[in-house]
Parts: structure tokens; C-alpha cells; sequence
């Protein structure tokens, strides 16, 4: 695609808050155009539980949806049914300034600056939006005191379901927040931070990104290791128990491979792993990279992409005796609670992973791979004249250099298994794929969601003017299909 040509926004899901924007109010299980009513690029998007938040061209923001706790940053508690300016985060209004990323938590909204500012608003119940103490909103943008950073550059703002993280140039974490299960990563916390902290436990091993779910985290560190810590009743913490981590822990089961890329869905963990000299031996065998996503955590509808056992010991959350790779409990069928690779995709290199409240999204590349000079014989049995001339043999010369085989190639290895009676898949056509999971599982309503009991009681009655309209568990979270009514 030409990269001048202007970009489009669709959106797909539930919309009986305008999450979507200017659509009519039902469920939309396709793609469906989106007008965002501002004659600027859009570059960037970010969605919340029934709230989302656009970065245009230029450093204007956009936000439409639920906004009874102030998450629009209008100055109001006014739901919006398309998408309006953040007035108060125009360039002008900020002296020059410009945003250049945004992100949304379960109901606030929070925002950085090229001049190292960031700008929470929305719910504060447990002091996510960083003014210092709990309130019940904020409906405005407000200044975050983020003089702790010192002269470190903000490379990553994530937002959880109540807390709020940064991530610096120099791998600082600074989180504030509900402290509840551990997900500040700090080691005596308060029950709220209203500020930003620091997580000690990165000062010697800094971090190269960061991923939130509801209530955990995900960490990765510049030596390509995975941590973990926060919430992890379903195995999300990736240490074989049912355990909340109130401090980062390495994430166990993926020694021996450098993690690529991190991801939280709103009650599992990702990663991808890159592991160099696989496949064949000797001078013509595979010498490439190998890409594989590992999955762990609560997995009652398929978005794990991980085959069931037919039968799986029942542990609560409770330190078991031994370390188990995947669980079952009382609200739960199925929990891997160690990382375990999808192997559906063995056959495919990994880029991008993402994920919801109860879905994944991969996007692969077919791999192109080497063969070993057998395979290349066969080819030049089957071939009239060999490939040793022209461009076939350039090719051949190539491919005995140790460089990737082109498709043409590899359609002649096909064809050379085909005749020895082996099975090789090579029905990839594409150059990329988007994958999803090979089945879909409806969740049922008997997830008890342990975490939202402690902390959502009172949401329903912090607002007089929403006492009509109670949120659900969570945007992320697998039970939340439909809102609540």
C-alpha cells in the first residue's frame, strides 16, 4: 500500500455506549467504517473498557464513549456518541507542547508529551490518575508529578485496570495505582500509590517494554528475559502456581530463548521467543531463527490457542505442592499456569501478537526455509535439464551459500516430497497472515472474577448520575460479552 494513502478507521464489537463511535447502537461483528469527524491522520488508537481515545496528526486527541467518570477529558461526565477534541490537550493549550501517545485503562485515561508531561483523567477512586490522593474523578487533564524520572526520557505509558505505568529510556518503571495483588511491583506498598514510584527491582535488570493486564504485568528485560508479577489466581504469572506476585519474578519454562515481544490479554500472558540454530545439522541443514509464541493463564475460551488434557488436577489458589503445567478450579476448566508453546503455528513466524478481553490476534509470515543438499538432488531429478544453469542455478548456488530459498525453490522441494510420498505443508499462498484461533469456546458466567469483588463494590454507587448504568467486570475480562444493564 502506498504509504501516502490516507488512513481509515473501522471498528467491531459491541457499541451500546458509542465505544465505536458514530454507529448505530448494536453489535457490529464486522469491520464497519468510522468517521472520526477531524480532518487529521489518525496515528494512534487506544480503547478501554467502554471508552477509547484517538492521537491524530499534529498531537490533538480525540475521545468518545462512556465518559461518567471524567475518562473523555472534556471537563464533564458526558458520554459522547463520536469523537470530540481534547480541548485542554491542544498543542496551543500546552504551550507548544504536543501528545504523542495515549492510553486507557478500565476508566481513566492517560496521555505523555514530546516534553516528557504525562496527563491522566477519568476515574480515581484508587489514585490511578496520580494527583497524590484518591478522588472519585477527574474530568479534566491534570499534570502527573513525574520529577522521580529525573533526566530519563518516558519511552512506554501502559494503564491497567486501576494503576497507571511508565516505562523510561534508562528500563525504570514507575507505577501508581491500586496496590491490591501486587501489580505496582513495589515491595510494601500502601493500598493506594498516588504518585508516581519506582519499582526497585528493575534498577539492576532494566526493561525494554512493558504489557498490562487487568490486574498483572509483564515486563521485558534487555537481556531478553520475561517477569511477571501482580495478579496470577489463573496461572498468569508463569511460575506453576496460583500465586499473586507482589514483586517481579522471572517467568519460568522459557530458559535457553531470547523473548521478542511482549502481551497481556485481561487474564493471560504471551510472549515470543526467538532461538537461533534449529533444524537440520551440517553445512546444508536449517541454521535459521526460530519464532514460537508461548501462552499461559486463564483459558476457558480457546484464546490460549493450547490443546486441553482430558483431565487436569483441581487446585485453588493456594501454593501447591509441586509446580503444575496447566489447572483446573472452582470458577475455572482450564488454566496453564506454565508457558506452553501453540504449536499450530510451528510452521509460521510470529510478529505481532495482541489480545482483548477473550480474543487473540496473531499476524505470521510463512518461513522461508533451507534444505539440505538430498532435497536439493531430488529437485534436479525431477527438473529435465538440473538446476545448475541460469537462474535456477543461481538459486541452487544460493541456497548452497546458506541464503533462504526463494518460493519457486521451494515449490520444486514440494513437488520432489510429493514424489517420495512425504507430507510437507506448503499451502501458505501469502506472504502475511492474520491467524486466530482455531476454535472459539463461549465463556461461561461461572468465572468468579476474584479480583473485581475487592475492588469494583463500590463503583456502582461512586456516582449518582450512573447509578442506572453498573460497568461490567471489565473490558479486558473474558465475562464481559455484554454490558450490564
Amino acid at each position: 500500500m502506498d504509504e501516502e494513502a490516507p488512513l481509515r478507521f473501522y471498528g467491531c464489537g459491541i457499541n451500546s455506549f458509542f465505544q465505536l463511535g458514530p454507529l448505530v447502537r448494536r453489535a457490529y461483528p464486522e469491520p464497519s467504517r468510522v468517521s472520526l469527524g477531524v480532518p487529521l491522520r489518525c496515528l494512534q488508537v487506544s480503547c478501554g473498557r467502554k471508552h477509547a481515545l484517538a492521537l491524530m496528526e499534529g498531537g490533538y486527541v480525540t475521545s468518545w464513549g462512556v465518559g461518567y467518570f471524567g475518562q473523555l477529558g472534556q471537563g464533564d461526565n458526558l458520554s459522547s456518541d463520536r469523537p470530540r477534541l481534547i480541548h485542554h490537550l491542544d498543542p496551543p493549550r500546552l504551550g507548544g507542547d504536543r501528545v504523542v501517545a495515549v492510553a486507557c485503562g478500565g476508566q481513566h485515561s492517560a496521555v505523555h508529551t514530546a516534553g516528557q508531561s504525562v496527563f491522566c483523567f477519568g476515574f480515581n477512586r484508587y489514585g490511578q490518575v496520580g494527583q497524590g490522593q484518591a478522588c472519585n474523578k477527574i474530568s479534566t487533564p491534570r499534570p502527573v508529578n513525574m520529577s522521580g524520572i529525573g533526566s530519563s526520557q518516558i519511552r512506554q505509558l501502559v494503564c491497567g485496570r486501576h494503576h497507571t505505568s511508565v516505562l523510561t529510556d534508562k528500563g525504570q518503571v514507575f507505577s501508581w495505582g491500586a496496590s491490591s495483588f501486587g501489580r505496582l511491583g513495589l515491595p510494601d506498598p500502601k493500598k493506594i500509590v498516588g504518585l508516581p514510584t519506582e519499582v526497585p527491582a528493575f534498577r539492576c535488570c532494566p526493561l525494554a517494554a512493558l504489557a498490562c493486564g487487568d490486574f498483572h504485568v509483564l515486563g521485558l528485560g534487555v537481556d531478553g528475559r520475561a517477569y511477571a508479577w501482580g495478579y496470577g489466581s489463573e496461572g498468569q504469572g508463569g511460575l506453576g502456581a496460583t500465586l499473586h506476585l507482589r514483586t517481579p519474578r522471572p517467568v519460568e519454562g522459557l530458559e535457553g530463548s531470547r523473548i521478542a515481544q511482549i502481551a497481556c490479554g485481561a487474564w493471560w500472558s504471551m510472549v515470543v521467543t526467538e532461538a537461533g540454530c534449529v533444524g537440520g545439522k551440517g553445512r546444508g541443514g536449517w541454521r535459521g531463527v526460530l519464532v514460537r509464541l508461548y501462552t499461559w493463564g486463564y483459558g476457558d475460551g480457546g484464546w490460549l490457542g493450547l490443546e486441553r488434557a482430558s483431565k487436569l488436577p483441581y487446585v485453588e489458589p493456594c501454593p501447591p505442592v509441586t509446580k503444575y503445567g496447566a489447572t483446573c478450579s472452582f470458577d475455572s476448566d482450564f488454566n496453564a499456569c506454565l508457558p506452553a508453546v501453540v504449536s499450530t503455528l510451528s510452521h509460521l513466524r510470529v510478529e505481532k501478537v495482541v489480545a482483548g478481553g477473550g480474543h487473540t490476534i496473531i499476524l505470521a509470515r510463512r518461513i522461508q526455509r533451507r534444505f539440505s543438499r538430498a532435497e536439493r538432488k531430488v529437485v534436479q531429478g525431477l527438473d529435465g535439464h538440473g538446476v545448475g544453469e541460469g537462474r535456477a542455478g543461481e538459486q541452487d548456488r544460493r541456497a548452497r551459500g546458506g541464503e533462504d530459498v526463494p518460493y519457486a525453490l521451494m515449490e520444486s522441494i514440494s513437488l520432489a516430497d510429493a514424489a517420495r510420498g512425504t507430507q510437507r505443508n506448503t499451502s501458505e499462498t501469502g506472504e502475511m497472515g492474520m491467524l486466530g484461533m482455531e476454535e472459539s469456546v463461549p465463556h461461561t458466567s461461572r468465572h468468579a472474577n476474584r479480583a473485581s469483588c475487592c475492588e469494583n463494590a463500590n463503583e456502582s454507587t461512586s456516582s449518582s448520575s450512573t447509578s442506572s448504568s453498573s460497568f461490567s467486570s471489565s473490558s479486558h475480562a473474558p465475562g464481559s460479552i455484554m454490558p450490564s444493564t
